[in-house]
């Protein structure tokens, strides 16, 4: 059938189905896990308020690009923004360690691999793994840790590991914190785009 705003050929958009509104038992669950949550970040995780700002990012680019703010949006906004600030938070630990910190790191690492390679392995570890490192490979590993560009390097990977993972715990925190007091106060996990310009 023809329509004056469809093309010939073209279908018509199929009707906009009504939001159902959510249960007051189900808003009510919800605001209850988001308080819960939300004095869990106040009270024990700060560094979780990260992902607030996250939040606020991916809602604000949803809306430059006219499409709606959607729960995959804010945890996205909230893990990266938090990822990115644990980042940056250790590079500048990093950066402004005293002089000498690397070089006492260094040495402290090679006083305990000196005394694991003194200390025998427990009987249970030397059943599961029989075979002892040869001194080559002792040897190597002793000489990498006396690298510095080595040290750095795990430091630097160490770090980011750590970022990533403090950003995925915290920023999920975050989110979920938000995601389910606005659930708790609108009834639906999604929020319309802004209507496109005329």
């Amino acid at each position: 059938m023809m329509d004056a705003n469809n093309p010939v050929g073209e279908a018509a958009p199929p009707p906009l189905t009504p939001v159902t509104p959510a249960s007051i038992g189900a808003r009510l669950a919800a605001g209850l896990l988001g308080v819960l949550l939300l004095w869990l970040v106040v009270t024990r995780f700060k560094v979780a308020l990260l992902g607030l700002l996250g939040i606020g990012v991916a809602w604000g680019v949803q809306r430059g690009r006219r499409r709606a703010y959607t729960r995959t949006a804010g945890w996205v906004g909230a893990v990266g923004v938090t990822c990115v600030a644990l980042v940056v938070t250790f590079g500048i630990a990093a950066a402004n360690a005293p002089p000498g910190s690397l070089d006492s790191m260094m040495k402290k690492m090679a006083q305990d691999q000196a005394r694991q390679r003194q200390q025998p392995l427990p009987g249970f570890l030397q059943r599961m793994a029989p075979a002892q490192p040869s001194p080559a490979a002792q040897a190597a590993t002793h000489q990498a840790f006396q690298s510095r560009g080595f040290v750095k390097a795990a430091l630097a990977i160490g770090g980011l590991i750590a970022s990533s993972l403090g950003g995925f715990l915290f920023g999920s925190l975050m989110w979920a914190a938000v995601t389910t007091l606005l659930y708790a106060a609108v009834g639906r996990w999604t929020f319309g785009a802004p209507a496109p310009p005329a």
